[in-house]
Parts: structure tokens; C-alpha cells; sequence
């Protein structure tokens, strides 16, 4: 599921699938009073109770596509390795239940507000597990979504 949050409700029901995406909100709406905010604000130290699950992705091809510029180590190693300068699209390529963590990203970037999903899937290993990603717009001019802050969970299904 997808959760939109121009809605009210659908905000509520996105921030509460995760205890990490309330304090990643918090911390973008700082940010964000009268613009978007701008990747160079992201402060590691600010975000360090996240700081593992954190991903900084470029919008690429208008927003239908994302490049990794950084993931946090729990993220990294959901994928067995680094993540910096891989495309979405190329893991789309191969896992195709990634579906619905892209079109967050894209849903993101056509409309510069937060979206999160919920959903289960299986993982490039070939278990079953349930994925929370919240993604937030950033932008170099303060109103065309550049790049991406985005907080990503994965757990076993059990």
C-alpha cells in the first residue's frame, strides 16, 4: 500500500508504519519551511538515530528513475553490498516485486511531498520479508525535486 501525504489520513497511517519515519518527518519539516530543502542540509548528526537507514538517491530521466548517492549500513546490507551509483531501474531489472519502491520515489518526485508504502516482498534472496520505505523530496532550487532523503526497513515476514 501507498500512502500519500497530501492526505491527512493517508499521513497518518504512512508515519505510524514505522517508529524511525516520525522522527525522519520531523527532521525534513524543519527543513522544509518554505521550500524544499536543499541534499547539502541533510546533517548526519542530526539524523543519527536513523543514520543506518537512510538513503540520499539523485532523481534521474524526470523522475522515473534514481541513482543511490548514499545508504546507510542496515540498507546496505539488505542488499548484500554498497548501493552508491547503483540505478533503481537495474534492480527493477532483476526484482521486479520492487515495484511499488520505485513508484514511492516517482510519486515523490512528481509531486514534491513525502510518500511512504508498506508492503511484502521477496528480497534478492529469496526470502519473504515486509518493506516500510518513507521518501521525502530535496531540491537544488528549492522547488524542483533533484534528489530524495528516504528512510528504508526491511524485516522478516513471520
Amino acid at each position: 500500500m501507498i500512502y500519500d501525504f497530501r492526505n491527512p489520513a493517508e499521513q497518518r497511517t504512512g508515519l505510524a508504519l514505522n517508529p524511525l519515519f516520525p522522527m525522519a518527518y520531523v527532521y525534513w519539516l524543519r527543513l522544509s519551511e518554505s521550500r524544499l530543502p536543499r541534499r547539502e542540509e541533510i546533517d548526519p548528526i542530526a539524523v543519527a538515530g536513523i543514520l543506518s537507514n537512510i538513503m540520499l538517491l539523485d532523481v534521474l530521466d524526470g523522475g522515473q528513475d534514481f541513482r543511490y548517492r548514499l545508504a546507510g549500513s542496515a540498507v546496505e546490507a539488505n542488499f548484500g553490498g554498497s548501493l552508491k551509483g547503483v540505478v533503481l531501474s537495474d534492480i527493477l531489472k532483476e526484482f521486479p516485486s520492487f515495484e511499488s519502491i520505485i513508484d514511492v520515489k516517482r510519486r515523490c518526485a512528481a509531486t514534491a511531498s513525502p510518500y511512504t508504502c508498506d508492503k511484502a516482498m521477496f528480497t534478492h534472496f529469496g526470502t519473504l520479508k515486509r518493506v516500510n520505505c518513507f521518501a521525502m523530496p530535496l531540491s537544488d532550487d528549492g522547488q524542483q525535486v533533484s534528489h530524495l532523503f528516504a528512510v528504508g526497513i526491511l524485516e522478516a515476514v513471520r
